[in-house]
């Protein structure tokens, strides 16, 4: 009904039951194209995977402003005036 969100040991078993992805069960989205992550998918949460679709479905050009945009905040993270 949507009224909850179920914890994500239960959503992975609804989605082999349903045969659907997590992505496309929660937000109605179509599965994630093969390839797109590395071995380590697992350490992904489904919001990340939800903005690396969203990140592909960009023009080129919005893609490049959002690398841009990373980029600019890792310099910055690395920065010693920034340091944690």
């Amino acid at each position: 009904m949507g009224v909850s969100i179920p914890k994500q040991d239960k959503l992975f078993v609804l989605c082999n039951w349903l045969k659907i992805s997590p992505e496309g069960l929660l937000f109605g989205t179509p599965p994630v194209k093969a390839g797109l992550f590395t071995d380590q998918e697992e350490n992904f949460s489904l919001v990340d995977k939800q903005l690396m679709v969203n990140y592909v479905s960009l023009t080129v050009d919005h893609r490049r402003i959002v690398r841009e945009i990373v980029d600019a905040f890792l310099a910055l993270s690395k920065s010693p005036t920034h340091a944690e």
